[in-house]
């Protein structure tokens, strides 16, 4: 079988009218893709098919369902997926994450980033994920096998600058605050506490990818 290039999917089966179908014949649907996450892409829109045709009044009659388990696409990016943000109040535990990485994964995306502004643990760093459930690195490294069996990328998203009134309203970050939300700049202490966030953070994460943003 010829070999499929990079971002292609196609589907094809072997019926085209589930009412024609002789008794000794079985359905069967072929999938052909480069990346895993194609496959995934593939079984979702499978699904879809399905749900559509057993709900759908005029196709369940008629038994016509070639344009819907034959198909192809082409992806049109490098990179398509999603950021959940896990800063307000707590975090989604780790099997919620499972969850939203099964359906991302079946909407063909490549990449998840959890934003995570203070809501991940440090060591000495007491008040990072204080009374928010942080993640622990074993809880990261759990969720990084997890997609990356799905052919999921994740990388994580924080802030290096601004938006991190959570930590800097503890009188312990007094010295690197700036304002109620924005680390001091040009000050060692604070270069330091940025370097340790980025140390840990990317730590449990197969991916070079790191989101710092930055947004001011």
């Amino acid at each position: 079988m010829k070999l499929i290039e990079g971002g292609k999917l196609v589907v094809t089966s072997n019926l085209t009218n589930f009412r024609e179908v002789p008794p000794d014949v079985n359905l069967e649907i072929a999938v052909r893709y480069y990346k895993k996450i194609e496959a995934f892409r593939a079984l979702g829109k499978i699904f879809e098919s399905v749900y559509i045709i057993a709900n759908d009044d005029e196709i369940y009659k008629s038994g016509e369902i070639e344009s819907y388990l034959n198909f192809e696409e082409m992806a049109q990016f490098n990179h398509l997926g999603t950021m959940v943000d896990c800063s307000r109040s707590c975090v989604a535990s780790v099997d919620t994450v499972f969850y939203l990485l099964r359906i991302c994964a079946l909407l063909g995306f490549n990449c998840f980033q959890l934003y995570t502004e203070d809501t991940y643990k440090m060591d000495n760093e007491p008040f990072f994920g204080y009374m928010r459930g942080g993640y622990t690195e074993d809880e990261l490294v759990m969720i990084d096998d997890y997609a990356y069996n799905l052919g999921i990328e994740v990388f994580p998203c924080i802030q290096t600058l601004g938006h991190l009134g959570q930590i800097l309203q503890w009188p312990y970050y007094a010295n690197v605050r700036d304002t109620s939300e924005v680390l001091l700049v040009e000050y060692e202490e604070t270069y330091q506490l940025i370097e340790k966030m980025i140390k840990t953070i990317t730590k449990p994460f197969r991916s070079k990818l790191i989101h710092i943003g930055m947004d001011e």
